[in-house]
């Protein structure tokens, strides 16, 4: 059964304000001071702010420096490390001080570095592998939602005879789920997971809480970062780990629709769960399961909303579908023949699934989802930039079936003209490619994802999430306040 790494009654506020314990943090924390150069031992009046000390990873962050010469040159150097604390990312922007010799990151322009011009948050999202890292191709991601990532930053002089010298530090910690949420493991019949369930409000009538079902692509061990950051926005929030009976079984076989139906048994036997309320956020694989379940399964209540990024509208490899009685639907072949590799100029095996013309679909096969059945409002992010999957094309397919459907005003479609084939909560660093291992367990590969652009996928991001929250809140209707800096 899938469960999180920490206890469900524990908060968020009780695990930022506890003593460092886990390694990553660990390790993050040895780091504050390293730095190219040394330490300056006469440099007290330089101070580094970096506020709040402790905040979700979609919020913003004010960084300023004082107590610096008038025209100063310096750099803001900024490291985290992976949750294994194996690798190190960072990132570095030059700026000059004003005439009162500060440095504020919200409104001053980086002169250079990892990125430049007003970015207030640049050091975050222009994050990449450290270049002693860089071969291992590592992403920055959560899977431990219960802890947070510890960032630290260092004030660099780069100029005059100091040059080099580190002159303030600050450490802080960005967390995935806020201190109000609690995680709940799931196993009811063939559903397994977890919820995400924000508090009841003292205040306001909260409950019964709509409640967004968050299904993800085919990793071993799905992500649960989204899931948890959007429970803070005041949605029960369920990560749903349609793998995990297969993957005990080791990845093959079919994804049984009986367990959409399970776990709306435990939606609605669930006191605080609305299920006249109940939304789909899904991606790559997880999009094409969601549709399936929505359009041909006999659900004890309708789906209000539905969103999908970045996604192949069939049943495209290894794994099928087994309906309710029993009957199944095969999956187009073995990944080895829908797939590519080629050997880049580093000697890394690169992979990539081959291109729509190769699949040789025809309407009407069962392999591909019903999406002219959907019923219910749907947002639609295409990634532009996917190098990973074909899902630009796929997505024009969906819009295509929708509009002879009559059914093209219940999509919005939003283009990301820049976006990989992640398309994650902002102000994260980008993943233009990483090791990956695919579900047949073979590789693990170099896995092409795009998105090289990183400025272009952070403003992406950011806008993408603000449309996500505005659209969920606008069909499930919650009713508590629980986040005012989205609204």
């Amino acid at each position: 059964m899938l469960s999180p790494n920490f206890p469900a009654h524990q908060k968020q506020s009780e695990r930022s304000l506890a003593p460092v314990s886990s390694k990553f943090e660990q390790v993050a924390l040895s780091h504050v001071m390293s730095s190219p150069g040394k330490i300056a031992a006469d440099s007290p009046a330089v101070t580094l702010t970096v506020e709040p000390t402790t905040a979700l990873i979609d919020e913003q962050v004010k960084m300023q420096v004082r107590g610096l010469n008038p025209g100063q040159l310096v750099s803001i150097q900024t490291q985290v490390f992976t949750e294994s604390g194996t690798t190190k990312f960072v990132s570095h922007a030059n700026y000059r001080a004003n005439n009162n010799g500060s440095v504020s990151v919200q409104t001053d322009p980086s002169l250079g570095g990892s990125f430049t011009g007003v970015e207030p948050m640049g050091p975050f999202w222009s994050l990449a592998p450290a270049p002693e890292h860089a071969k291992k191709f590592s992403r920055l991601i959560k899977y431990d939602v219960g802890t947070p990532f510890v960032f630290t930053f260092d004030v660099v002089d780069h100029q005059g005879e100091g040059k080099n010298e580190v002159l303030a530090s600050a450490t802080i910690k960005r967390c995935f789920i806020a201190d109000y949420v609690e995680a709940l493991p799931i196993k009811s019949g063939h559903a397994e997971g977890v919820l995400f369930l924000p508090e009841k409000r003292d205040s306001e009538s909260s409950d019964p809480l709509p409640v967004v079902i968050d299904i993800r692509g085919l990793g071993m061990q799905p992500p649960m970062d989204r899931a948890a950051l959007l429970a803070s926005h005041g949605f029960a929030v369920i990560s749903y780990h349609y793998l995990a009976a297969m993957i005990r079984q080791g990845v093959t076989g079919c994804i049984e629709g009986q367990g959409f139906l399970d776990l709306m048994d435990y939606i609605r036997s669930h006191p605080r769960l609305d299920e006249t309320r109940v939304g789909m956020s899904t991606s790559c694989f997880g999009t094409a399961v969601g549709i399936q379940a929505a359009t041909t399964l006999t659900l004890p209540f309708k789906i209000k909303c539905f969103m999908g990024v970045g996604f192949l509208d069939f049943f495209y490899a290894l794994i099928g579908w087994r309906r309710p009685d029993g009957s199944e639907i095969e999956p187009y072949g073995p990944l080895s023949s829908q797939s590519e590799k080629w050997v880049d100029e580093a000697g890394k095996t690169r992979f990539c699934f081959s291109d729509l013309e190769k699949y040789n679909i025809s309407e009407g096969d069962e392999q591909i989802v019903a999406i002219e059945k959907m019923e219910c409002p749907m947002l639609m992010f295409g990634l532009g930039d996917d190098k990973h999957i074909p899902s630009l094309r796929s997505m024009q397919r969906c819009l295509d079936r929708l509009k002879k459907a009559g059914k093209e005003d219940l999509v919005e479609y939003v283009l990301l003209p820049g976006h990989g084939h992640f398309l994650e909560a902002p102000y994260q660093a980008n993943c233009p490619a990483s090791r990956f291992s695919p579900p047949d367990l073979s590789g693990p590969y170099i896995a092409v994802w795009g998105g090289d652009d990183a400025k272009t996928v952070a403003q992406e991001r950011e806008s993408s999430w603000k449309q996500s929250i505005e659209f969920f809140r606008k069909h499930l209707a919650p009713s508590a306040s629980y986040r005012t800096d989205w609204s």
